[in-house]
Formats: C-alpha cells, sequence, structure tokens
C-alpha cells in the first residue's frame, strides 16, 4: 500500500487554498477545511452562526480548549490523498507532522502568495457574493 499525501495549504485570505484544493479534489484528494470542523461544533451545540469573524474566533476557542487538535485531527481519517485548506497554527501542523505517519500517511505544507492585492480583493469579493454574504468592505 502506498503512503498517503496530506498538502496543508496556507496563505493569507484569497491567495488561492481553495482553488488549489478543489484541482486536487479533482484528481481525487479529498478535501479537508478546518473551518468545516468549526461549523459542525456549532451545529452540535445549536449554535447559530454568523458571518461574524468575533464569533468563528470564539467557537475556534471553545472547540480547540476541549481538544487543541480538532481542526487538524479530521484530516486524518479516510484512505485517500487529502487537501487541507488553511490549517494555521503551528501547534496544529506539527500535530499532524508527528501523527501522520501513524495514518500512513506524510504530511506536505505548501505557501502560497498572491502578490497582488487587487486580485486578492477580487477573489475575496468573488467568494462573498457565493456565497450570500453581507458586502465585506461594508
Amino acid at each position: 500500500m502506498s503512503e498517503r499525501v496530506l498538502i496543508n495549504f496556507v496563505g493569507e485570505p484569497a491567495s488561492g487554498k481553495d482553488f488549489a484544493c478543489a484541482r486536487l479534489a479533482q484528481l481525487g484528494c479529498r478535501i479537508h477545511r478546518p473551518s468545516d470542523a468549526l461549523r459542525e461544533y456549532a451545529e452540535a451545540n445549536a449554535i447559530a452562526l454568523t458571518s461574524d469573524r468575533q464569533q468563528m474566533a470564539v467557537l475556534h476557542k471553545q472547540l480547540t480548549t476541549k481538544d487543541p487538535f480538532a481542526l487538524a485531527r479530521g484530516a486524518l481519517s479516510g484512505q485517500s490523498d487529502v487537501a487541507i485548506s488553511g490549517l494555521r497554527c503551528p501547534s496544529e501542523v506539527n500535530f499532524l507532522r508527528r501523527e501522520a505517519p501513524n495514518f500512513g500517511a506524510k504530511l506536505i505544507v505548501v505557501a502560497l502568495a498572491c502578490e497582488s492585492p487587487i486580485v486578492r480583493f477580487n477573489r475575496a469579493m468573488a467568494a462573498f457574493n457565493e456565497r450570500g454574504q453581507r458586502d465585506p468592505t461594508n
């Protein structure tokens, strides 16, 4: 059996993490988004989500207080290669680096950079419009 690969894409908002993950998904990778773990936690605890970043920070603190590696742990499940979008905390990345071999996997971290603030702004606006959220510039 060949070794699985966990590819963690990191970068600023709208740097292309989700795009890179989507391309790898076309090749059969499973996508793991740490924000999905926060949404699942909120749903399991009957917490209504808003687009408020402060609320997400509070949820992050609540969840990681219970399990410091909760956002990373989901990347280890399954048998397929995994594209991870935006796992940023060094302790979570180190957790994956340490635990991946126990799950027949290796971790690769790829930093994405988009030098153009105009391109990043346009990507962010498109993402907000796609999700039906408020205009982030207001």
